[in-house]
């Protein structure tokens, strides 16, 4: 799961929370010692695409810097995937000259990555590296991806999926399977369609990250599993506009009968609350659940341990943000 600051702690619901998180996602000084209850392993990603400057076709950091940002966050923590500085490329509107750059300006940061890596060894005990594969077509993915093999890599994702996700599925698809001809081990990167996530299962990818929970948490959406059901909360506007725009959801006006951590330990009533952070991210734990038994059949929920005791304690450790944090969160859902 995409982790930001300002989001839910999965992991206190899920003994085996695998998180993904971004060094332009969390505040200078955040690490994962911050944390209540530790996940049971991060990806840590490079957040290149906020280093990308367009104009010049360059990014705005080096390698060296990516990783030493990468080390501070996890403080220690493993075990631990980080992620080499790729370039990402857009879905459109770019010269193919400047994409072919991109895809150089990846392997070349995968190759000083990876001496990175061979010279810091005593640091890296329990973190792995994993390259990441870019390309504007099939061609253009597996050229990439042979390149990035060859400099000795064993883990590796796959970029700029998420810009295909709402409009070529068989695109993605395609890339994938046919990039799983030349690597095993492979994470795919920002997929939001659970059935998306399905079709690749059958793939034996290895991982996927999405943010989908705590999105359409923000956005009154409720999530319902076996069978998978969406729904939004039943406001004036939903009653009245949604259904009549939108197909993929149905209004709901008061919650179903629900097993999961946060009915279960707070109750369900808080599934219909809306306006504060507070309501967003336990509704998104409540979605978080039901995502992952959909996929998994099982979540590994932590029952014996009394969380959720006193809303009180959840609003004062997850609503009192500091202001850098919030900033983050909040320019993410706007």
């Amino acid at each position: 799961m995409s982790w930001y600051a300002g989001d839910p702690e999965y992991q206190l619901i899920d003994y085996d929370c695998r998180l993904l998180i971004s060094p332009t996602s969390v505040s200078k000084n955040w690490h994962i010692g911050r944390f209540r209850l530790s996940p049971a392993s991060v990806i840590i990603d490079s957040g290149s695409f906020h280093y990308i400057d367009a104009e010049e076709n360059k990014l705005t950091k080096t390698q060296k810097e990516v990783f030493e940002d990468q080390i501070r966050i996890l403080n220690g923590f493993k075990p631990a995937l980080i992620c080499h500085l790729d370039f990402a490329i857009p879905r459109c509107g770019m010269p193919e000259r400047k994409m072919k750059e991109r895809i150089e300006i990846t392997i070349e940061n995968a190759e000083k990555f990876y001496d990175i890596c061979l010279r810091n060894e005593n640091r890296l005990m329990g973190i792995e590296p994993l390259a990441v594969i870019q390309g504007y077509d099939v061609r253009t993915v597996l050229y990439c991806a042979k390149r990035l093999k060859k400099i000795g890599f064993k883990k590796f994702g796959i970029g700029s999926i998420a810009r295909l996700s709402r409009i070529n599925r068989t695109e993605i698809l395609g890339r994938i399977a046919k990039v799983l001809t030349v690597v095993k081990d492979l994470h795919i990167f920002g997929v939001s369609s659970i059935e998306i996530m399905k079709q690749l299962e059958q793939l034996n990818i290895s991982s996927i990250d999405s943010t989908t929970p705590i999105k359409e948490a923000v956005y009154a959406g409720i999530f319902y599993s076996k069978p998978f059901r969406r729904f939004k909360i039943g406001t004036e506007h939903f009653k009245n506009c949604w259904s009549k725009k939108y197909g993929y959801a149905k209004v709901i006006t008061k919650p179903l009968p629900c097993k999961c951590p946060i009915c279960n330990g707070i109750g369900s009533w808080v599934l219909m609350l809306r306006g504060r952070k507070l309501w967003n991210n336990l509704r998104a734990m409540h979605n978080y659940y039901h995502f992952k038994k959909e996929l998994f059949g099982t979540v590994r929920s932590r029952k014996n341990m009394n969380i959720f005791a006193s809303l009180n304690d959840y609003l004062n450790r997850y609503e009192v943000q500091s202001r850098e944090e919030n900033e983050v969160f909040y320019s993410r859902v706007e």
